[in-house]
């Protein structure tokens, strides 16, 4: 099957492929020789002498890995040795996942959504611009007077969100939901990523970080590798979430990954 990738981690990927060649294969270099001989020889009864001359060239080539081979060298020895590689293909969530932990690695297919969260924070240039934009307008606030919308903005909240914009560095998360179960996956994703293409079903391989259990819950802002909270911030929003934020929270059975790959 050709695949549609919405989310690649190249790093990942080549890192995990490289384990399974028992080395990096990104960096392989092959010397290539190409040799001619030839001789002459000049004799009588009593003297012969013998001469040879050799030519050639000599080639290098170096062989790169390529990031999508390397992924496709992975879902094939996921498939053929999964007990090797805590590797879980799933099909039935309620069987396949009952007794994953952390390291393990995942491959399945989940109805995926972008949470609200995400969509405000996605972008680090509109945080960025909506922070700007505010402190404008709080310039401005004493020539269009003390009763204005501009005069009452929170220049503490302001300051939050410059800093929430810079602490992202572009960063959103995502949660998918398995078909026909309780169980959903959850994790935060770096670099260029089109939110507008991660709903709906697609096909995701990732590593656990985490199992969060049934009946707990977890913030998306508390995710591994989310830069917006501190330790002691993220302990606290471990508990279930207010009214009208439950999108913005995962609630187990459901498993925190560090994605390799999302595609369709």
């Amino acid at each position: 099957m050709l695949k549609d990738f919405v989310y690649f981690d190249e790093g990942l990927v080549l890192k995990f492929a490289a384990q399974l060649d028992g080395g990096q294969r990104t960096r392989l270099t092959e010397k290539k020789s190409r040799r001619r001989r030839g001789g002459v020889t000049f004799g009588t009864k009593a003297a012969g002498a013998e001469g040879s001359r050799e030519s050639g060239e000599d080639r290098e080539v170096e062989f790169t890995d390529d990031p999508l081979a390397a992924f496709d060298r992975l879902l094939a020895a996921g498939s053929e040795r999964p007990d090797e590689l805590s590797w879980v293909d799933v099909n039935d969530p309620e069987t396949d996942l009952a007794g994953v932990g952390r390291g393990f690695t995942i491959h399945g297919e989940v109805d995926f959504a972008v949470p609200p969260f995400s969509r405000v924070v996605g972008s680090k240039e509109q945080l960025q611009s909506l922070a700007q934009l505010s402190t404008l307008m709080a310039g401005l606030a004493p020539l269009m007077g003390n009763d204005t919308p501009v005069s009452q903005l929170d220049m503490e909240r302001v300051e939050g969100v410059t800093k929430l914009a810079d602490s992202m560095g572009g960063q959103i998360s995502v949660i998918g939901a398995f078909n026909e179960s309780a169980w959903s996956v959850a994790g935060p994703l770096s670099g260029e990523v089109d939110i507008e293409d991660l709903d709906g079903p697609l096909i995701f391989v990732g590593k656990i970080l985490e199992v969060v259990p049934a009946g707990s819950h977890k913030s998306l802002m508390a995710l591994p590798g989310m830069a917006v909270l501190t330790r002691e911030q993220r302990r606290k929003m471990q508990q279930e979430p207010s009214e009208g934020q439950e999108d913005n929270w995962v609630s187990g059975p459901a498993l925190v990954l560090k994605f390799l790959a999302i595609y369709r």
